[in-house]
């Protein structure tokens, strides 16, 4: 899945830090069971900040398990999900400063796949994210993105 993450925000010393736009790409393996499945998958984002010509380069790499239930309605199959996994994230400014750092986060989400054919499905979801990130001489940073994502669907 592509997608676009419509906010990132990071809190730190009181302070937020609202990154408006970025990217986010999905890619997972799954099974269903039913109206039930599980995904083990892994999403990339990344957001930018221009401020007085410093430029602010964030990315966050998060390794995660979901679970979900879809619905079948024929031509539309509409779902919910949520999910925990480990984030891995790289801060950099300016090309000058750059901090790591990771830590644990849950997500949630819903959206729709449109069946193509047997085997293939359009899908557009929204997904919510929060993680508690310790970066290196920094300490702790809740992280939050908003991503809305559009994908193609492969079953095997």
């Amino acid at each position: 899945r592509v997608g676009t993450t419509t906010g990132v925000e990071a809190e730190a010393f009181g302070t937020s830090i609202e990154l408006s736009d970025g990217q986010s790409l999905n890619a997972g393996i799954g099974a269903r069971f039913g109206n039930f499945y599980g995904e083990a998958g892994i999403d990339r984002d990344s957001a930018d900040l221009s401020l007085g010509g410093l430029t602010l380069d964030a990315t966050a790499t998060t390794y995660s398990g979901t679970v979900g239930y879809q619905l079948d309605l024929g031509n539309i199959e509409p779902y919910a999900e949520a999910g925990y996994g480990y984030t891995q994230a790289d801060v950099n400014l300016a090309g000058l400063i750059n901090v790591e750092g990771d830590g644990w986060g849950y997500h949630y989400g819903f959206g729709a796949r449109v069946p193509v054919t047997e085997n293939i499905a359009f899908d557009v979801n929204y997904r919510h994210r929060e993680s508690d990130v310790s970066f290196d001489f920094i300490g702790d940073v809740d992280v939050t993105t908003d991503a809305v994502r559009a994908g193609v669907l492969v079953d095997f």
